[in-house]
């Protein structure tokens, strides 16, 4: 790998960390949005955090 100037490489720590949260909110709100109120359409709640990944 190149040597990156540390300022970049702190930056991209803290851009892979806000995102990495961002995922796990995502992923949380999608399992607790995703139990399906119709039991005869069980999976349309989840289609939407699917598309998302």
């Amino acid at each position: 790998m190149h040597d990156l100037p540390a300022t970049i490489l702190t930056h991209l720590e803290q851009e892979a960390t806000a995102l990495y949260k961002l995922t796990e909110r995502l992923m949380t709100a999608c399992e607790v949005t995703s139990t399906p109120q119709d039991e005869t359409q069980p999976y349309s709640s989840i289609e939407p955090c699917e598309a998302n990944r």
